[in-house]
């Protein structure tokens, strides 16, 4: 990959991340990422195509650097369950975060007339893959249904967050994810 094409999309991250996705133009992501016009256009012709490829290599970025790090923090399947929820936050604190990215993308592709919303279906779905492994490891007795709520309540920290910006929406939601967690492994 081109050095001008990560820069580009290391930015566009960056400000999709920070400002959401409708409010960063593609001159803010130009002005930022110090390209010219023409490079931008060469690399991503349309906005949409530029989100999709920022969100798609956010997401393997992310999810990499959450399991890497639930896994250095905490040994058993059914703790990483729990921890999940503080690497989030970590990870996500120096992002100047404005709530999930790929839920305000998925927000603001309104009809989803572009990929941006099946882009951002898939890290949700491989996440919560994540957590029914670690949930099946753990000896859940239906992974999957546990998957998806603790899915439910990190999407519903990842929202608080936007109006809390003191981070215990997630220590919240890691003090419930504790109760759920031990009441389906006992």
């Amino acid at each position: 990959m081109s050095s001008a094409r990560q820069r580009i999309l290391d930015t566009a991250w960056e400000l999709f991340t920070a400002r959401g996705v409708h409010a960063t133009s593609m001159d803010d992501v130009i002005a930022e990422a110090g390209v010219a016009k023409q490079t931008l256009y060469n690399h991503f012709p349309t906005k949409p195509e530029l989100v999709q490829a920022a969100l798609a290599q956010g997401d393997l970025e992310l999810r990499r650097a959450v399991v890497e790090q639930t896994h250095a923090g905490a040994d058993a399947p059914a703790e990483r369950l729990i921890e999940v929820f503080a690497v989030v936050s970590r990870l996500l604190a120096p992002l100047k975060f404005s709530g999930c990215t790929f839920l305000g993308a998925a927000a603001e592709d309104r009809g989803h007339r572009s990929g941006v919303t099946a882009v951002s279906v898939m890290h949700k779905r491989a996440f919560e893959a994540t957590l029914e492994a670690w949930a099946a490891e753990a000896g859940v007795e239906d992974p999957a249904r546990l998957a998806s709520q603790l899915m439910v309540l990190l999407n519903g920290a990842l929202m608080s967050s936007l109006l809390e910006a003191n981070g215990q929406a997630f220590d919240r939601a890691r003090e419930v994810a504790a109760v759920m967690v031990d009441a389906s492994t006992t």
